[in-house]
């Protein structure tokens, strides 16, 4: 319901306005929903294009997929080629990197990520499969790729000048051989133009054999999370009106109100005659977006 009039309000003055999503890394491990799936309901037109390398699996997503989503049997990395592949216990956590046998030995419940067979793996960029396909903007990405973030970051600098926002698995500890850990990622990013925001949710384990609460997933060390970055809100006049826009939308999306409010009154201050941030407050306080 909240988003619902957020969207309303947000075509009130932007009534083509769309969104085209990468979501790389989207193989389905459990019933939720991503929240950014509701893009292509509240703004028609917009789609969300996801990745998955495993053929029966990429072919099962698009039989059931609804208006605005198509799954392509891509692996997306750094490089142009074939590439080592490795596959583990539990197919979600395949990887372009070799898993760390150390901390898998280490902490409860890791058995799922030891490896299971090397293989190969063609790969392609973002960029590439952007301008092979002709998509003129990308809005948001939402990657998962088991330690393989950066490097595919780093083969997409011409697809993140129009990206608004990015949710991207990020490790504390190496779970894979030789991989880059959020500090990484997040020096990488800033140079692009984005700032860490904040972590949608986060992961570890205990090490073995103590079990806490009688849960193996039990985390006193954090190992993983998925961290939401936005454009510099310090350098935010680099950003353009559109981008502006759609920033506002996607904050609220990840549950941040505020930095709607904030994005949408710059927009304001550059375009007088709109008035979007003070009705987004009048709806905010009355509950409408609640």
């Amino acid at each position: 319901m909240h988003f619902r009039a957020l969207a309303s309000l947000t075509k009130k003055y932007f009534p083509d306005l769309t969104f085209t999503t990468l979501e790389i890394g989207a193989r389905k491990i459990g019933p939720e929903q991503e929240v950014f799936y509701q893009l292509p309901e509240y703004f028609p037109g917009s789609t969300v294009l996801g990745f998955e390398p495993d053929d029966y699996e990429c072919e099962k997503m698009n039989k059931e997929a609804l208006t605005g989503f198509r799954y392509y049997p891509i692996a997306l990395g750094g490089t142009e080629g074939n590439v080592p592949f490795y596959q583990t216990a539990a197919p979600m956590c395949n990887s372009l990197l070799r898993p760390n046998k150390a901390v898998n030995a280490l902490y409860n419940n890791m058995h799922f990520a030891e490896l299971n067979k090397e293989s190969e793996v063609y790969t392609t960029t973002i960029d590439s499969f952007v301008a092979n396909n002709e998509i003129s903007k990308v809005d948001l990405i939402k990657i998962d790729i088991q330690g393989a973030e950066l490097k595919a970051f780093e083969a997409a600098t011409q697809t993140l000048k129009d990206v608004s926002l990015i949710i991207s698995e990020v490790e504390f500890m190496r779970l894979y051989e030789d991989q880059p850990l959020f500090g990484d990622i997040e020096r990488y990013l800033a140079l692009q133009g984005f700032m860490f925001h904040k972590f949608d949710t986060i992961h570890g384990r205990t090490l073995a054999p103590v079990v806490l609460n009688n849960n193996p997933n039990f985390a006193t060390q954090h190992m993983w999370a998925d961290a939401i970055f936005i454009r510099d809100l310090f350098r935010i006049e680099k950003v353009d009106d559109e981008r502006l826009i759609k920033s506002a939308v996607l904050a609220f999306l990840f549950g941040s109100p505020d930095v709607t409010f904030f994005l949408l009154g710059r927009y304001d201050e550059r375009n007088p005659s709109s008035n979007i941030a003070e009705e987004y407050a009048h709806k905010l306080n009355a509950g409408a977006l609640e």
